[in-house]
């Protein structure tokens, strides 16, 4: 592990950059598959967030860690913003403490940009892993407009996900510190106004969900400012807007509900519907589920999922008929 107050490196592509606030406990996987990268032309940085667990102890095991120190923990966009300002790589990689990467993830993602020099980002699939229930994969969609659709899908893409060239941090700036929620998706959504983003259809990122749910009044305050900062980009689209709007609020009622905060739960379920109303059936599922303490939408998925592991060998076999038939 190497203090980078002290020493100057080789120029490598791609910077990689690990934001940990007491997480010494995940951190050593993150920094395993990173280590594991089939392309090795990186740096890796660590910015300790005023971690107060034993994580400078996990770190002394590597001798591949340039480590950045905040005295005080920042939050989680000025770990990153620290990263970036002392990386030198040409190409920007985030990974959190808590994810994983598959061991082609660069290799994969720069062989992208090089064929596809018009585009800054590139974002892949990822394995989700919840704190129960099964893992699943999930790909993401190929979309014409990315600002439109992340201005309605929040914290989506995740940060582990993006390999960015560090271009595009010169021209929007750095990730807003004011946001403490969903900062990552905030940044690219700045982002998808300037610069072309592409999606590679690999699976190459585990992401890890915890048991804990985030406070509710931290996603209030991150939604009430992203609402405000925004709000000449909901009126741009129209009827889109109000539902991608309606939908920042509904996510809000929800959160109170788990918390048995009715009364502010009822006070943003009734203002996402008097924004727009008309969401998908899944929402209302979880709306009832977090006011009644149930687990609907749980239940449903595992039932899909089960009939899904059912349902493949017979599709596998029948497609097998079908190609002895046709032959």
């Amino acid at each position: 592990m190497r203090d980078m107050t002290e020493t100057k490196f080789q120029i490598p592509t791609v910077s990689v950059v690990i934001p940990v606030y007491n997480h010494a406990h995940k951190v050593r996987s993150a920094i395993h598959s990173v280590l594991s990268q089939s392309y090795q032309d990186y740096e890796l940085i660590v910015v300790n967030d005023g971690s107060t667990d034993h994580l400078i102890e996990v770190l002394q095991a590597f001798d591949h860690i340039q480590l950045i120190q905040h005295a005080e923990n920042k939050g989680r966009a000025a770990a990153r913003n620290s990263g970036v300002l002392a990386a030198s790589g040409q190409y920007i990689a985030f990974l959190d403490a808590d994810d994983t990467w598959m061991p082609e993830k660069l290799e994969k993602q720069l062989g992208f940009l090089d064929h596809h020099p018009e585009i800054s980002i590139c974002l892949t699939g990822f394995e989700f892993v919840p704190a129960r229930g099964e893992r699943r994969t999930v790909r993401l969609p190929k979309v014409s407009s990315w600002e439109r659709y992340l201005l309605k899908h929040i914290g989506f893409p995740d940060g582990s996900i993006p390999l960015i060239s560090k271009t595009c941090f010169d021209e929007i700036g750095l990730q807003d510190t004011d946001f403490v929620w969903h900062e990552n998706w905030e940044w690219l959504l700045r982002a998808s106004s300037h610069y072309r983003i592409g999606v590679l259809d690999h699976i190459l990122v585990v992401k890890h969900k915890g048991k804990k749910r985030p406070p509710a009044a931290l996603k209030e305050s991150a939604a009430l400012q992203f609402s405000e900062k925004y709000k000449l980009l909901f009126q741009k689209y129209g009827i889109y807007g109000k539902s991608a709007l309606s939908l920042k609020w509904f996510d809000i009622a929800i959160a109170f509900f788990h918390e048995r905060d009715f009364q502010s739960g009822r006070k943003y379920l009734y203002k996402a519907i008097r924004t727009w109303p008309f969401q998908k059936a899944g929402l209302y599922f979880r709306i009832f589920d977090s006011f009644s303490g149930t687990d609907t939408e749980y239940i449903l998925y595992t039932i899909r999922a089960k009939m899904e592991k059912i349902c493949r060998p017979l599709q596998k076999k029948t497609l097998s008929k079908l190609k002895v038939s046709d032959g």
